[in-house]
C-alpha cells in the first residue's frame, strides 16, 4: 500500500505545475479505483482542508471542501490517531530527527504498512 502525503492532494490542484498535477491526479484516481492500494491519515485530511481553504490560488469554499471530503478524502482515510500513534511518532522523531508533523505522517504510514 502507498501512503499519499498532503502534497500529492495539493499537486492535483496546481495549475502552475501540469506534470505534477497529472501524476498526482493519476495517483489519487488509481487509489480510489483500487481499494487498499493507497491511504491517507486524518492528519492529511486536516492539512489538505486547511490549505485548500486558506492557501490555494482559487480557495475552495465549504461546499467544495465537503464534496472533496466525501468523494476523495474520507474514502482514502485509513488512519486515525490514538495514544500509541503519538508515542510511535515521538520515537520516529527522536530516531530520525524528523519535524513533529513529519514524524506523525511516518508513524501513520508505518501503522498501515505503506511503502
Amino acid at each position: 500500500m502507498q501512503f499519499l502525503d498532503t502534497n500529492i492532494l495539493v499537486y492535483s490542484f496546481d495549475d502552475s505545475a501540469p506534470t505534477k498535477r497529472t501524476i498526482a491526479f493519476q495517483l489519487i484516481e488509481t487509489a480510489l479505483k483500487t481499494p487498499g492500494s493507497a491511504a491517507i491519515s486524518s492528519q492529511v485530511v486536516q492539512e489538505f482542508l486547511n490549505l485548500a481553504t486558506r492557501k490555494f490560488a482559487a480557495k475552495m469554499d465549504a461546499l467544495a471542501c465537503a464534496r472533496y471530503l466525501n468523494l476523495v478524502l474520507l474514502p482514502l482515510c485509513q488512519h486515525y490517531p490514538n495514544a500509541l500513534h503519538y508515542q510511535r511518532a515521538l520515537q520516529f522523531q527522536a530516531r530520525y530527527q524528523l519535524p513533529w508533523y513529519d514524524a506523525l505522517i511516518v508513524a501513520s504510514a508505518a501503522v498501515l504498512n505503506c511503502s
